[in-house]
């Protein structure tokens, strides 16, 4: 098992990004051909596709809802796990990829358009082979091409070949044997055109190509060129390949069209604003795209863009069925979507059908809007509203994720937009128009912090919820995070999981300490032996964050409208970070970290700053192995001594201006369950995951979850983990770190909830400070009366 610390302020804020910048662009190009032709694309050359420009329909709401029903695999004993591996319309049909985990051959399977099957047979006894390994399938009319690598007995090699079936596994042809001049090519996949050309995609060491062979396999031509990306597409007879094209220095998604009669690329058509995050091929020769919140259907001819599908109508669990998973439509009535479970441990493929409906079951429910930022990626909490709006017959929950419309393809750029995102929320919230319930997820806790909008009492009280419901006691969940969520008396956000913030150090160095203030911070220096150091990898504004966000109550006073920054407090508290603090480098990738680790075990700095404890394998594995015993788990320093922070991994709240409280409640006690709380958790996910992975969302906040999570970290259940040593002895939570896991938890008394507005104040002034161009003082007095202006303002 790899040990590592998950450390607070290192957590990558696009950590999607790759999954999205995939779907649009799967390998930069540059090849033979027509390589000038594409390079010498201008701003003038670019056909723009506008959005403006296209006819938009969508079907009534009660023809908007699909049935889902997932296929089951009658060719394989039921004892045996099977996961589909890949999917193609076949005529009206759809031929689906399939093996079991047993290893016990490939299997092509046909369905109906109701989901029946209705054929299959193996690949390998066909081919009357023993080793036949299906790689990709795309239907030709109602025949079935695959690329199949086949082992040959005789010369101890495996062989690729297009194989042509029917549906009862009847070779139509020989087999066409692949060769290819370029010994560097790779396929990475194929597809059929409504003409009947079969086409292999796939790249070599010059990028992406695409080989392109008549019905009968015979070669017509290469495609090739900068900036392709991978997939061929048609819409209304018209062949393209997709790319992207550099427009006033912002990358666009582009369609190159194919002359299929050379295989020469023309005009550039900048299709960006038409076409959606991903683009989804179609044997029928249609164009279809999806995003995070619809399918489309798409005529560039006609100019038409039709809604075919609202995903947050659809009752399918989005954590396996994404906008980035494949599609496959055999009419705008009926589509087959192929996802993955990962709750084994490892992926298994599942295929799941949807039949439009003539009514929307949906249609009588009351309608609630979860609002946030990365709340479509969170797979426990679309997982739950899933299971949730099926059980619920009077409630229903759609997300708004803020962030669907950011380009994660240039990290400058993604940035502006999720700012961009911030402001909108912040603007809809303010116009009556935000949310009906507020969460937050991880990262976005640190960006889009739920403190602005508490401050300006747009958060309803939890408590009269609770103490009207009969089923609820807060009494339930732990007093440490109940009391640092409470804030005069109004508790206006819970926290569904959580990690602990702090600072960890060797007790032999501090003593046995949660808490301590700056100048019981520098005596402990002080005493430490030479060549040892207190803090790295921070800088002062890093270490002023960290130490405010625990601490900004002392500073303001929102009830009393009073401010604290022109104080003795606040000047040493700038001191400590800026002595603290390493050099703030003039350019960010000029920064260098240095192994906090190996500098403990080395005897060269004392605390582990920033830390994210999240699991109780911190406190038996983690800590221990850096820190060579059960660490202090202290506050940041602070004028009341506060102890380590709570920091949110998902924080929810109810708006104050929602029409239906009680619904939203119903929800936010379906957060707050045994169930969710406990499943949920690091250290469940942990013990029962067979890849040996956690994966989970934190802590629990209530106390019988909490402890069994203990409980199952001291007695650990006989789970064989795939890629452990099965030699290897469990994980065992001791007593002792028991006992201090709770005791950290137990003393943790803030909330991670940074104030954005009075952060954005504060981080504009103090940097002529750290850079010595002001001082102390000076600096206070200006935060002083800024954020005292503010705080007036807001009432």
């Amino acid at each position: 098992m790899k040990i590592f610390l998950k450390i607070m302020g290192k957590v990558n804020p696009i950590k999607k990004s790759l999954c999205l910048f995939l779907c649009v662009i799967m390998l930069p190009l540059g090849s033979c051909g027509i390589k000038d032709t594409v390079n010498k694309a201008t701003e003038e050359d670019v056909k723009s596709l506008l959005s403006v420009d296209f006819s938009s329909e969508t079907y009534p709401i009660d023809k908007s809802f699909f049935e889902a029903e997932e296929l089951n695999y009658s060719s394989f004993s039921k004892t045996q796990s099977v996961t589909a591996v890949a999917m193609t319309a076949c005529g009206d049909s759809l031929a689906v990829l399939a093996r079991s985990m047993a290893g016990d051959g490939d299997q092509l399977i046909f369905y109906d358009q109701t989901g029946t099957q209705t054929a299959g047979f193996g690949a390998a006894e066909k081919l009357q082979t023993d080793i036949a390994n299906v790689l990709y399938i795309a239907g030709v009319g109602n025949r079935l091409a695959a690329y199949v690598s086949v082992f040959d007995d005789k010369l101890q090699q495996s062989k690729d070949e297009i194989c042509i079936f029917d549906k009862s596994g009847a070779l139509l042809c020989e087999p066409f044997l692949l060769s290819f001049e370029d010994a560097s090519f790779s396929v990475t996949g194929m597809s059929v055109l409504q003409s009947g050309e079969i086409v292999l995609s796939g790249y070599s060491s010059a990028g992406n190509v695409f080989y392109v062979y008549d019905a009968e396999m015979k070669y017509l031509f290469e495609v090739s060129g900068n900036n392709l990306s991978g997939k061929i597409l048609e819409s209304n007879g018209i062949v393209y390949v997709d790319g992207m094209i550099n427009i006033k220095g912002k990358d666009k998604y582009c369609f190159y069209p194919v002359d299929m009669s050379t295989g020469k690329l023309s005009s550039v058509i900048d299709v960006s604003e038409v076409t959606g995050s991903c683009v989804v091929t179609s044997n029928s020769g249609k164009l279809y795209a999806e995003d995070t919140t619809t399918l489309y259907a798409i005529d560039l001819s006609a100019k038409n863009k039709k809604a075919l599908v609202e995903w947050k109508e659809l009752n399918i669990d989005r954590s396996e069925y994404s906008y980035i998973s494949p599609i496959c439509i055999l009419s705008d009535d009926v589509i087959y979507v192929l996802g993955v479970d990962r709750t084994s441990g490892y992926d298994i493929g599942k295929i799941v059908l949807l039949t439009r409906q003539d009514s929307n079951p949906n249609k009588e429910k009351q309608t609630l809007i979860l609002g946030g930022f990365d709340v479509s990626y969170d797979e426990s909490l679309l997982s739950t509203i899933n299971s949730f709006n099926q059980s619920n017959d009077k409630y229903r929950i759609e997300v708004k994720d803020y962030l669907v419309d950011v380009d994660w393809s240039q990290t400058e750029k993604a940035n502006e937009d999720i700012e961009k995102c911030r402001q909108q929320m912040y603007l809809d919230v303010l116009s009556g128009k935000g949310p009906d319930i507020f969460y937050n997820v991880g990262y976005y806790s640190r960006i889009n912090s739920f403190a602005v909008y508490e401050a300006n009492n747009f958060l309803m009280d939890l408590y009269p919820l609770m103490e009207s419901d009969p089923e609820f006691q807060i009494t339930d969940f732990l007093p440490s995070v109940v009391d640092a969520c409470t804030v005069n008396g109004k508790l206006c956000k819970m926290p569904v999981h959580f990690s602990l913030g702090s600072i960890d150090v060797n007790s032999s160095v501090t003593g046995g300490i949660s808490s301590w203030t700056t100048d019981e911070f520098d005596a402990i220096a002080a005493s430490l032996p030479s060549g040892m150091q207190m803090i790295t990898n921070k800088t002062p504004l890093e270490l002023l964050e960290f130490s405010l966000a625990d601490s900004m109550n002392f500073f303001v006073d929102a009830t009393a409208q009073k401010t604290n920054f022109d104080s003795e407090e606040f000047y040493k508290l700038l001191k400590w970070a800026k002595t603290y603090g390493i050099k703030i480098p003039e350019k960010a990738d000029e920064r260098e970290y240095v192994d906090e680790g190996e500098q403990i075990k080395n005897g060269q700095l004392a605390c582990l700053a920033n830390v994210n404890l999240r699991s109780t394998l911190d406190f038996s594995v983690y800590l221990p192995e850096i820190i060579g015993s059960t660490p202090d788990i202290i506050g940041y320093p602070s004028p009341e001594k506060n102890g380590p922070s709570i920091f949110p991994e998902e924080l929810v709240g109810i708006s104050n201006w929602c029409n239906c409280p009680e619904g939203a409640w119903v929800f936010v006690k379906y957060l707050l369950a045994d169930d969710y709380q406990t499943q949920y958790a690091d250290d469940y996910k942990y013990a029962y995951s067979t890849g040996g992975g956690g994966g989970g969302n934190g802590f629990p906040v209530r106390i019988e979850s909490m402890q069994a999570m203990i409980d199952l970290a001291m007695d650990p259940p006989d789970v064989e983990r795939d890629g452990d040593d099965s030699n290897a002895e469990p994980i065992i939570l001791t007593q002792e770190q028991a006992d201090a896991c709770m005791y950290a938890i137990n003393s943790a008394n803030t909330l991670y909830y940074p104030d954005l507005q009075i952060y954005a104040i504060i981080e504009e002034e103090v940097q002529s400070y750290f850079l010595d161009q002001k001082s102390a003082e000076e600096v206070s007095a200006l935060i002083q009366n800024r954020v005292q202006t503010m705080i007036y303002e807001r009432k």
